[in-house]
């Protein structure tokens, strides 16, 4: 992994880190690290749809003691994982702020980010996938302000075999 250290009249301390398709930045503070994983560049040919932009700001950012969750939703090339990673980057901005971006195709590439999370915080290897996600669910929520995307999760129960995720959906009662 490529890393190197900055100085700015913005922030102090700063560690800009790549790996892969991979980006972690890290502020390095006396009081707390706010980690950032995103897997990809900011998008600058990104044409904002600012209605949105603002809808999903105005959701997300609202104060709230339990948090929120939004979801994107459209046909495939419509453009939702692009709102979301520029969400995620205005997110990043906030010193504050932790993002983390799980690609939730699959269980395979959901776990591979969840462990890749784990990792970033600091946590050690758990071989079982329940405690592991326990873990990175802990470690994440200890975090004073934070955001996770997920990005591509057309399936939450295919996720949910095992890993211990609970998700919310309307089930009838019989």
């Amino acid at each position: 992994m490529d890393s190197f250290r900055v100085s700015s009249k913005f922030q102090t301390n700063s560690v800009l880190a790549n790996e892969g398709d991979r980006s972690c930045d890290m502020l390095l503070t006396s009081a707390r690290q706010s980690c950032r994983v995103l897997p990809f560049p900011r998008n600058l040919n990104f044409v904002c749809r600012s209605d949105l932009t603002i809808e999903l700001k105005d959701s997300l950012l609202r104060a709230s003691s339990s948090g929120h969750r939004i979801s994107l939703w459209g046909t495939s090339g419509s453009g939702k994982t692009q709102i979301a990673l520029d969400f995620a980057y205005s997110r990043r901005e906030d010193p504050t702020c932790s993002v983390f971006w799980i690609h939730a195709t699959n269980r395979t590439t959901f776990l591979r980010d969840v462990r890749a999370i784990g990792q970033r915080l600091g946590l050690s290897d758990y071989s079982n996938e329940k405690e592991l996600l326990r873990a990175v669910c802990e470690g994440i929520e200890s975090e004073p302000q934070w955001l996770v995307v997920f990005d591509g999760a057309d399936d939450l129960a295919a996720l949910d075999d095992d890993t211990g995720l609970n998700y919310s959906q309307q089930r009838s009662a019989e």
